[in-house]
């Protein structure tokens, strides 16, 4: 009867703390909760009494840190730093000279490309390689 409850009480707890691991706008701390989670379920799994207890009464605790860690989250700086989830983010430099780009792959890998050209005429910023198209080089094999 005592393990019923326990388990009930726990089902609760992560109901609420997968409610709470949604408000969370970094990828580390997404992580870091869902791993956090996963080892409770296993714990809870346990037909140990005191284990399901000591289980409840962390679980008590990480709602509180999770609660605090959504509420207090820096999230201007986190749009600036993950660019409101977007995985690409482009930019040309004032020069219209330079060009950067960075993707984030699905492994949390980045992927960085830089690109430069000696003039702004080359026409990147119009949709690229402009130039390539305006003047064939003589000394170029044709395709």
């Amino acid at each position: 009867m005592e393990q019923e409850i326990l388990d009930e009480e726990f089902r609760c707890y992560m109901r609420v703390a997968r409610s709470l691991e949604g408000t969370l706008k970094r990828p580390k701390d997404r992580e870091c909760c869902k791993q956090l989670l996963k080892n409770c379920e296993r714990l809870n799994s346990v037909d140990n009494v005191m284990v399901k207890k000591n289980t409840n009464v962390f679980m008590k605790y990480l709602l509180k840190v999770i609660n605090w860690t959504s509420v207090h989250q820096p999230l201007q700086l986190y749009d600036k730093w993950y660019q409101g989830s977007k995985t690409e983010v482009k930019l040309w430099l004032q020069d219209n000279k330079s060009y950067m780009a960075v993707k984030e792959m699905p492994n949390g890998a980045l992927a960085i490309y830089c690109a430069v050209a000696n003039s702004p005429s080359a026409g990147w910023q119009d949709g690229a390689l402009k130039i390539m198209k305006d003047s064939k080089d003589p000394d170029a094999e044709e395709m």
